[in-house]
């Protein structure tokens, strides 16, 4: 029994036929065998750092400047 290859123009041609008439049938393309996929390395979820709290700098004090007691001026006393 001949293989009905389905070409454009001369319809259904015997597959016995391609090899004397190979213009009228389609050769039988081979499968290109389909590369193995290699599995996906699961990608290593990164640990979160800890950030670092920074450490709030005490704000030195300032020392209040001691107010300089205004001397009182002698009042002159009137002759």
């Amino acid at each position: 029994m001949g293989v009905c290859v389905s070409v454009g123009v001369g319809g259904c041609s015997s597959y016995l036929n391609s090899q004397s008439n190979p213009d009228r049938s389609l050769q039988p393309q081979p499968q290109p065998q389909p590369q193995p996929q290699p599995p996906p390395q699961p990608q290593p979820q990164p640990q979160p750092q800890p950030q670092p709290q920074p450490q709030p700098q005490p704000q030195p004090q300032p020392q209040p400047q001691p107010q300089p007691q205004p001397q009182p001026q002698p009042q002159p006393q009137p002759q």
